[in-house]
């Protein structure tokens, strides 16, 4: 398989050809009658035109190493866009998880509540202890729940910034193939 540069060689190797061997020849061919001047215009001609080609092929193998440089960046960038998407989506999972927790443990703590307070002393501290544990679980849970949500925020912005910056490279890219198909 032939690469950019391969090809580009072959196209300026095939360019130089025509110039050397075939001009002349075809110079030969011509019929009599026409003068030195005709062939020089044509001659002059034709070499703008060759350098006119080169140009364009120099132009457009220049683009090339940094069109492969910006889809590199394009591709990392994108793969930070993935990674960070799939970690919000896991963390918030495991915050409707906690929340389901949460939930649960309330519900416990209401129907202890609603439990009628038993005659026995003992059982009496137990359901107190109990009450207590719940409620202090139910803190520790409300107060997860809000450095959760700061993480939260904070890697919404991050996946945000990401995003953001995933733009740049498509603009680079849209930009040297504009240019890349001005030449063509």
């Amino acid at each position: 398989m032939l690469t950019a540069d391969s090809r580009v060689q072959k196209s300026v190797s095939l360019t130089a050809f025509l110039v050397l061997f075939m001009l002349p020849s075809l110079s030969l061919g011509q019929p009599p009658g026409n003068d030195a001047a005709t062939d020089r215009a044509a001659l002059q001609a034709f070499t703008a035109e060759v350098h006119q080609l080169r140009i364009t092929v120099e132009e457009t193998v220049s683009l090339l190493p940094r069109m492969q440089l910006t889809i590199s960046r394009l591709q990392m960038q994108q793969e930070r866009v993935d990674r960070l998407t799939r970690e919000l989506q896991d963390y918030r999972s495991q915050m409707e998880e906690a929340a389901e927790n949460r939930e649960n443990m309330a519900n416990n703590l209401k129907e202890l509540e609603a439990q009628a307070d038993p005659g026995d002393p003992r059982q009496r501290v137990n359901m107190e202890a109990q009450r207590n544990f719940l409620k202090s679980q139910m803190e520790q849970f409300r107060i997860a729940e809000q450095r959760e949500r700061a993480k939260e925020i904070e890697l919404s912005t991050r996946l945000q910034k990401e995003e953001a910056d995933l733009c740049d490279p498509n603009q680079q890219l849209n930009t040297m193939a504009q240019k890349l198909s001005e030449h063509h």
